[in-house]
Parts: structure tokens; C-alpha cells; sequence
């Protein structure tokens, strides 16, 4: 009787872990359209798009609902990332950022102008798009007078 009671125990508890959704240690995470945020402007993460994740060393995976957002959010905390997740710009895949190649776009939720293909030879790798979007926030931050 004992034993059956743990065991039930046990997998009471593993359905609950997996009902929570714990993240996985590599790759994507799952993201809730509409419902989770972006970790920088707290905005919901709607545009699947343009939803952009980073991965901290800590394991925590970080939501964004705009690859600027991600970059500026990875630069003024100082974090230090392991995995940058994008989505792609045409479906539903999410790439490797690292991998991808970022193009200008009329449109993004937060207005930085950017989405991701896995293939663009006119497009930015990561760092190039990184140098752009730091010098747009910055230029947004402390306008020329």
C-alpha cells in the first residue's frame, strides 16, 4: 500500500512538472501567443513574426516580441547568452540566430525593422545587426540637439 501511494505520488508530481512547462535545456521554448511578454517593453507577444528568444547561461530562457528589444534588453543587462532564437519572418520555424540573416522590414512590433530568413544574401548576420540596432536605441536614447 505504502509503495503505491509513493508511486502515485511520484506521478502526480511529474504530470504537474510537465503541465507547468518546464523549459528545455536547449533550443526553443514554447511561447503562449498573446499571453506571455516581452522581458523589455512588456509588451504581449503577439506577432509570431518577430518573437525572439534568448537563452542566459543560467539556462532561463528570455521572451522578446521584437529581435531589438532582445538585443538592447541583452546589452543593458549585461547578460551573458548562449542561445539566440528567432522566429522565421515566412512561417513557423524558429532559427538558430546565429544562423539567420536579418532584413529591413517596414514593420515590427517595436519598431526596429527587422525580421529573420534563414536564407537573404542582402541580409545581416547577428553582430552586424546588433552594431545597427544599438546605434537606433542609442540614437533614440539621446537625440542629437
Amino acid at each position: 500500500m505504502k509503495r503505491s501511494l509513493h508511486a502515485a505520488r511520484i506521478a502526480t508530481a511529474l504530470l504537474l512538472l510537465a503541465a507547468c512547462g518546464v523549459e528545455p535545456d536547449s533550443g526553443p521554448g514554447k511561447v503562449s501567443w498573446d499571453r506571455d511578454t516581452c522581458e523589455r517593453c512588456q509588451m504581449a507577444i503577439s506577432d509570431r513574426s518577430f518573437a525572439t528568444q534568448l537563452r542566459t547561461t543560467d539556462g532561463h530562457l528570455h521572451r522578446f516580441d521584437d529581435v531589438g528589444c532582445a538585443l538592447i534588453w541583452e546589452r543593458d543587462q549585461a547578460a551573458d547568452v548562449t542561445e539566440v532564437w528567432v522566429r522565421e519572418l515566412e512561417g513557423d520555424a524558429w532559427l538558430d540566430g546565429h544562423d539567420a540573416r536579418f532584413v529591413k522590414v517596414r514593420n515590427s512590433p517595436m519598431g526596429y525593422g527587422y525580421g529573420a530568413r534563414s536564407t537573404a544574401p542582402e541580409g545581416l548576420d547577428l553582430m552586424k545587426l546588433r552594431e545597427q540596432i544599438l546605434v537606433m536605441e542609442d540614437e533614440r536614447r539621446h537625440p542629437a540637439q
